[in-house]
């Protein structure tokens, strides 16, 4: 909360077409917080403020692994991930989620040394915006489609046209925002939002297909999986 009202006063004291000239001219580290501090007053305060967000991150970054492997977790429960990550430790942790969550940090972390952190960050916007418009899809697909009909679950999420309307909105809003990021100028193809959003598509789509096959050949089926979803 605190960020963000500062945020919206050096942003307020710096004129908007100023920021937009030093993004177009590719300084782009100071068209952030930390850079307006240092251009509108010291250098010494910039980095004081650079410390404090990073002291703030480092005491997140825990809730945030432990979260994304949570995800990797659940995933390996429902087989649409190898067994091994639905394993956990004498700790009781879920260790090879987390290491998988350790390793893809790693790697976004050091695109952002050769890139610019503004590149995953984006990206990771992207994903974000993906999940908010898949679920406004998943919604509707409850309310009129056919393959969830029966479900017992299905009835407390789809009823009402508040709901209807939050996942047109939803869809919406993500699809502008997503439009709006997906190609950053001056930066190489393979670094592109757009780029690493196909890739992730496709990989994705990779492993569900891999599941899907490999859990059938062990009597599984991932759709029936899905219909018995308990309402948590």
């Amino acid at each position: 909360m605190l960020f963000s009202l500062v945020s919206l006063a050096i942003f307020h004291a710096a004129p908007w077409w100023g920021v937009v000239t030093l993004i177009h001219h590719g300084d782009t580290a100071y068209a952030t917080t930390p850079g307006l501090v240092g251009l509108l007053g010291s250098p010494s305060l910039a980095a004081a403020l650079n410390l404090l967000v990073a002291l703030i991150v480092g005491k997140t970054l825990a809730p945030q692994m432990m979260g994304t492997s949570r995800l990797v977790f659940a995933w390996a429960q429902d087989h649409l991930f190898p067994a091994l990550f639905a394993k956990t430790s004498k700790w009781h942790t879920p260790s090879a989620a987390l290491f998988l969550s350790a390793v893809i940090g790693t790697l976004s972390l050091i695109q952002s040394a050769l890139v610019g952190w503004s590149i995953g960050v984006t990206f990771r916007s992207i994903a974000i915006l993906l999940v908010l418009a898949l679920l406004g899809i998943g919604v509707l697909n409850l309310r009129w489609g056919s393959h969830f009909r029966h479900s017992h679950w299905r009835e407390p999420i789809a009823h009402g046209w508040a709901v209807v309307i939050a996942a047109v909105l939803g869809i919406i809003i993500a699809a502008l925002l997503i439009s709006s990021v997906l190609i950053v100028p001056k930066t190489p193809v393979v670094f592109q939002p757009a780029f690493q959003a196909v890739v992730a598509i496709l990989v994705g789509t990779a492993i569900y297909h891999w599941s899907v096959a490999h859990a059938k050949k062990k009597g599984i089926h991932i759709h029936a999986i899905a219909e018995d979803l308990p309402l948590e």
